[in-house]
């Protein structure tokens, strides 16, 4: 169990909703906890490769735990004040992924994409750090859930935000 006043502080910090009522929202807290831990805030949470990417089993128990917390007895969770380096990677955090922190429609599309992509390169699943190996990498893993477009514009956005290095 990860420290839940830590988490709670760093996904209301981070804009990221901590609601978990649908498969979207669901699959949205892991990729930005994903993408937090990527920029180095220390939460503890270890993922794997499932359905939808890069996955924590640990991390949905203490989302659903902290959840409940909140409603039935908030003064439980605790406090947690983020530090100067922590306030900085999530300043980072938001301005990267600004335009899917709204919540749009295809934010949680956006979000799998890019993390399942990092995952993969960064886990060993890809032969060579190219955008053409990490592609055609995903997309026969994942290929009826993204275009190949799509594919090589999360490329490009994770090698402009520094996120791989080639």
């Amino acid at each position: 169990m990860g420290n839940l006043a830590k988490l709670k502080e760093m996904l209301e910090k981070s804009q990221s909703n901590m609601s978990i009522g649908t498969l979207r929202e669901r699959k949205l807290l892991q990729k930005r906890v994903y993408f937090l831990q990527v920029l180095g805030i220390e939460l503890g949470y270890h993922y794997n490769w499932y359905v939808y990417g890069p996955y924590s089993p640990a991390l949905t128990c203490d989302i659903y735990d902290l959840n409940l917390k909140m409603t039935v007895a908030p003064e439980t969770v605790g406090s947690y004040n983020s530090n100067s380096h922590e306030n900085t990677i999530i300043n980072r955090f938001r301005k990267m992924f600004r335009e899917y922190l709204e919540n749009s429609d295809d934010s949680a599309y956006w979000f799998e994409l890019l993390a399942s992509l990092h995952y993969m390169i960064n886990a060993g699943y890809i032969k060579s750090k190219t955008k053409k190996s990490a592609v055609e990498g995903l997309l026969a893993l994942k290929g009826s859930r993204f275009s190949k477009d799509d594919a090589e514009k999360a490329w490009h956005f994770l090698e402009d935000n520094q996120l791989i290095s080639t």
